[in-house]
């Protein structure tokens, strides 16, 4: 059972469900459980009903209690079933920690933002779901993660490093580093705009907007880009693309300045950029190419909508990736 092997953390009304567990587990005779509809005329769901609402009408009875033999009660959750989000759950409540994520007030702030400059109004559900469900690599999924929790080791995490490590929490121009610093809000890394500069050219040439001219988007606009909706289907997976390769492309040369003290310049970052997606193209070509694409049908709507994504992909300028109708049927 789920909820056991998590430990019954967060479990409403856990008490109940593992005294019917332990009854449920010392019968000798074989026991089989039976989802059926609520309210759909099953008498033994009705008789179930009727109880229930009758007993919230007396007094708790001691006698009715049912008390688990110390043997048969399992504390704490199983190792091999836990994830990382369980983990850190256990480890709060274990600690009597209070919430250590910033993420409703991140995800909140950037929902206003994205319904103020003309996105239709999402709930944070469908943000997350924007992440989980996008064309993303996991790379890059795992940095918007970090993104909306408030995770990404900039600023004041340094200070919980102690020496040296405390005065990089501040960017060269002494303005303490946030993501939205580091991703549009320094004028003195001109780097990260050659960057921005170079995506934006690179969704004109694939002609991703169409007649529009695209602009380099905002910090809020980047970060909600999974939620970006478009007639075009195959333009609206490059935008999201592209995007967010260039948003943790900037995320990485700007670890490779903070972390590992290197260099880095406008015509590094922008060739960077260039290179990532020619590289997530190639990536997505080959996937076109696998024998099981061809072979089933319903991975062949894939195949369309990679298509469509990479159709414009210098079609007419020779460089390493070449796109032609051959390669994807």
């Amino acid at each position: 059972m789920k909820a056991e092997d998590m430990g019954w953390l967060g479990v409403p009304n856990s008490d109940l469900l593992q005294s019917a567990l332990y009854l449920i587990r010392t019968r000798t005779a074989e026991t089989y459980v039976q989802k059926v509809k609520a309210h759909s005329g099953v008498e033994g769901n009705k008789k179930a009903d009727e109880l229930a609402k009758a007993s919230l009408e007396k007094e708790p009875d001691a006698s009715t209690v049912i008390n688990v033999p110390v043997n048969w009660k399992y504390n704490g959750a199983r190792l091999a079933k836990m994830n990382f989000n369980s983990l850190y759950r256990w480890i709060n409540y274990l600690e009597d920690k209070g919430p250590t994520t910033r993420a409703p007030q991140i995800v909140e702030w950037l929902l206003e933002d994205f319904a103020a400059w003309g996105g239709r109004k999402h709930t944070p559900e469908s943000l997350w779901n924007s992440i989980r469900n996008s064309p993303f690599r996991r790379e890059v999924t795992d940095f918007y993660w970090q993104a909306l929790h408030g995770r990404t080791v900039c600023g004041p995490y340094f200070c919980h490093w102690g020496g040296e490590w405390e005065e990089r929490q501040f960017c060269s121009c002494g303005e303490m580093e946030t993501l939205q610093h580091i991703l549009n809000g320094c004028d003195d890394r001109e780097w990260v705009t050659k960057a921005w500069r170079e995506a934006v050219n690179i969704l004109g040439e694939l002609k991703a907007a169409g007649q529009e001219a695209f602009l380099i988007p905002s910090y809020e606009q980047a970060m909600t880009i999974g939620l970006t909706s478009r007639k075009k289907k195959g333009a609206e997976r490059l935008i999201k693309i592209v995007i967010s390769e260039t948003a943790f492309a900037i995320w990485k040369h700007r670890n490779a300045v903070v972390i590992r003290n290197e260099a880095v310049n406008g015509a590094r970052a922008a060739s960077t950029v260039r290179d990532v997606i020619l590289r997530r193209a190639q990536v997505d070509l080959n996937t076109t190419r696998l024998p099981e694409f061809r072979s089933r049908r319903h991975l062949r709507r894939q195949i369309a909508k990679i298509t469509a994504t990479w159709e414009n992909l210098f079609r007419e300028v020779p460089g390493p990736l070449r796109w032609i109708p051959s390669d994807h049927g």
